[in-house]
């Protein structure tokens, strides 16, 4: 039935209508007699705008939640719930609401409150389940998620986020196996191709990662997200042609993206292009200040246009930013070591392997430094401890050979050569080196 006057849809018959408030003149006799009474009228009203009210204040949570605006969305969601305190999914909106917050104990309140109402709510073991997975509690996360999936068997959604949980717990066995059943019931969802290409990525299946990308843009063209992640698994590919055109149409659907541009300035930077990453690191910095990847890209980009002012003072923004970040001390030391800076070059790769101490290419840089200061004794421990950790470094051989020559060690010297060409027969550097130690064999 349709108000005569504001052209509303009733859902009952009515002489009256609650959102005009005005009385229909038009109807028979018959039709008044069957009416409902005023007093019913007035309760549907009072009913209608309640529910209108609950619709509001979730549809205000939901946008509250997009904003990130999580707080604003907990107070929206209580007044919701003050309408009906057994809505089941405002109560798991304002679980996650709460969770987003830090806020666990309120977050558990809710979704447990939830189960108690409806225990078997597939929705609501999947909540739970999150909640557990955001605290690194995989083992109950995977309880809730596979109950979730026994109460909905058909619920694409719950296969792909027990995929994920997989993924975190890198069993990629059974993330793919859930990330398969999922596009079995939904083959037409871009994002289950998207996330199935993550898992490829993480276990190096490149080309299918490729594949599954493809197929989720051939789906949906306007996810800038997936051509960034195509184009990073092109970069890997060594297609820095393919990587540039897809990272380049990422920005084009998002301008404001810091990471897109970080990202589009690496393929710039392996093809040599140091001027294009430069430009594309600055906006980057310009969109988001506080990223230090970005700061240490462009500290490593200046050092190798061999600006090392710049480079030190971007770099030092990074540490600011991620102290922990053994990468950077690693850089810092290089450009150090550039202006003859030795000891403020072996401070920061010394912070470097403080951080990351299993890394070969670590102590060879160190081997470096020492050795420029005349301490080839020190540099030879630091070449051992290298080659111990990564036998397969060809420069860790090369850089010990000279050090066992200025050490006075020729056949050690010869030895190591001989094995950096094994690894590497066109290794210039170490072919002059070896000519170089036979001339002076023949010379002695």
């Amino acid at each position: 039935m349709i108000c005569y006057y504001c052209k509303k849809e009733l859902q009952i018959k009515s002489i009256f209508c609650p959102f005009c408030q005005r009385q229909f003149f038009n109807l028979s006799s018959d039709e008044k007699n069957s009416m409902p009474s005023c007093n019913e009228l007035m309760e549907y009203s009072k009913k209608y705008f309640e529910r209108a009210g609950l619709f509001n204040f979730n549809r205000k949570g939901y946008d509250y939640i997009y904003n990130n605006e999580y707080q604003k969305a907990i107070e929206s969601y209580t007044q919701a719930l003050n309408i009906d305190p057994f809505n089941l999914e405002t109560l798991r909106n304002r679980s996650y609401a709460y969770l987003e917050m830090g806020d666990t104990d309120n977050a558990f309140k809710d979704i447990d409150y939830a189960l108690s109402i409806a225990p078997y709510d597939a929705f609501n073991h999947h909540r739970k389940g999150k909640i557990y997975q955001e605290l690194g509690d995989y083992k109950n996360a995977l309880i809730h998620l596979n109950e979730a999936v026994s109460l909905a068997p058909n619920e694409a959604d719950f296969y792909q986020w027990r995929s994920i949980l997989y993924l975190e717990m890198k069993e990629y066995e059974n993330a793919l196996k859930d990330n398969n059943e999922a596009i079995r019931l939904k083959p037409d969802f871009a994002i289950f191709y998207f996330k199935r290409g993550h898992i490829y990525k993480e276990i190096k299946n490149f080309q299918n990662a490729y594949n599954d990308y493809s197929k989720a843009i051939e789906l949906d063209p306007a996810i800038a997200v997936i051509y960034s992640c195509r184009g990073q698994i092109s970069y890997k590919m060594d297609n820095n042609e393919d990587a540039l055109k897809d990272i380049s149409e990422a920005i084009k659907l998002d301008m404001t993206n810091a990471n897109y541009y970080n990202y589009r300035a690496q393929v710039y930077e392996d093809m040599g292009e140091y001027k294009n990453a430069l430009d594309d690191l600055l906006f980057a910095s310009m969109l988001d200040k506080d990223n230090a990847e970005v700061l240490y890209n462009i500290g490593k980009i200046y050092y190798k246009l061999d600006d090392y002012n710049k480079a030190l003072k971007y770099l030092d923004e990074a540490v600011k930013l991620s102290p922990d970040e053994d990468l950077i001390y690693a850089w810092k030391s290089n450009v150090y070591k550039e202006i003859e800076d030795y000891e403020n070059a072996l401070l920061n790769i010394n912070k470097a392997i403080e951080l990351y101490n299993d890394f070969s290419i670590y102590y060879s840089t160190r081997a470096e430094i020492y050795s420029l200061m005349e301490k080839n004794d020190k540099a030879l421990i630091e070449l051992n401890k290298a080659i111990e950790l990564n036998p397969s470094i060809t420069d860790s051989f090369y850089k010990r050979s000279v050090v066992y020559f200025l050490l006075k060690d020729y056949f050690s010297a010869v030895k190591d050569i001989e094995e950096a060409l094994n690894l590497e027969p066109n290794n210039k550097e170490a072919q002059e080196f070896k000519k170089y130690l036979f001339n002076w064999r023949n010379k002695k």
